[in-house]
């Protein structure tokens, strides 16, 4: 809503949001009584950003020239869906980027939804956003992570809390890297070196521990684990999708998420990963 409100905001105006439930879907309808979208910009533009070819643009505008009804023709609509097409004459924090309508249809695929687009709504304007969404989805509450340059999920189900630990409490107990947290000795887990295929790295190459670490602590039934992490991102609500094929038979990850800046990140199956504590080990 701040992308498209800081994108096409010309005069005072309305916008509404409308949601029904149909079957074994939902609807969320987000209508504004603006101008519309000028369709002609949008061929203009995709044509100065080499989206589409001269001809196409040519071809395309001739199209509009002869346009009736709220909506042009799905190639036309689409342009708008390209991550490099934005109209804005300048480039905010919210918009003007041409990713904003690009992470919207990624997510709405994604999850097998689809999405309508009508402008003009009259002779007046007006511009109208349907999106189709299947009642089949998982939303659950996680907690964001940053280990090394990648980003994960761990769902709040599981964690007990995190905390800052001391490079003196990290000690080896046979092959175990352990902190010392209360007096209790927790395995660590180091997802860097159990999935070593999303880093590129050598498993036996050893890592050197900072000053101090931030460790998220996990729990399964009465098996409590460390899970070190770089960096505590947020909090988010997240929708679990499939895991893409390439992890699917990988039992450390649960599913996996889109994020809003359009990135795929996996969620950790800590379950999985802390049921036996013995293979925690340093590998």
């Amino acid at each position: 809503m701040r992308n498209a409100i800081d994108h096409g905001i010309i005069k005072s105006g309305k916008i509404k949001i409308i949601t029904k439930r149909e079957k074994d879907y939902f609807t969320v309808e987000v209508v504004d009584s603006g101008q519309g979208i000028n369709w002609k910009k949008v061929v203009a533009v995709a044509q100065k950003k080499s989206i589409i070819n001269a001809d196409t643009a040519s071809r395309l505008s001739k199209e509009l020239d002869s346009f009736i009804g709220n909506k042009p023709n799905d190639e036309i609509v689409n342009l708008i869906f390209h991550p490099n097409l934005s109209t804005a004459e300048k480039v905010t924090e919210t918009s003007g980027r041409g990713i904003g309508l690009s992470v919207v249809d990624n997510f709405i695929r994604s999850i097998h939804g689809n999405m309508v687009v009508n402008s003009p709504l009259s002779k007046t304007g007006g511009t109208k956003f349907i999106l189709e969404l299947p009642l089949t989805l998982a939303i659950i509450k996680s907690l964001l992570v940053r280990i090394k340059d990648q980003r994960f999920a761990i769902p709040f189900t599981v964690i007990e809390r995190a905390v800052l630990v001391a490079n003196e409490n990290i000690k080896s107990l046979g092959d175990q890297d352990m902190a010392v947290i209360e007096e209790i000795n927790i395995p660590l887990i180091r997802i860097d070196r159990m999935f070593s295929f999303l880093y590129g790295v050598n498993k036996k190459e050893e890592i050197k521990l900072n000053k101090n670490l931030t460790i998220v602590l996990v729990r399964r039934g009465s098996e409590l684990a460390g899970l070190v992490v770089d960096e505590l991102i947020s909090q988010q609500e997240i929708i679990v999708k499939p895991l893409p094929d390439y992890v699917r038979d990988n039992k450390g990850f649960a599913g996996s998420t889109i994020l809003g800046d359009g990135q795929t990140i996996l969620i950790l199956d800590v379950l999985n990963i802390v049921t036996d504590i013995k293979k925690l080990i340093r590998v």
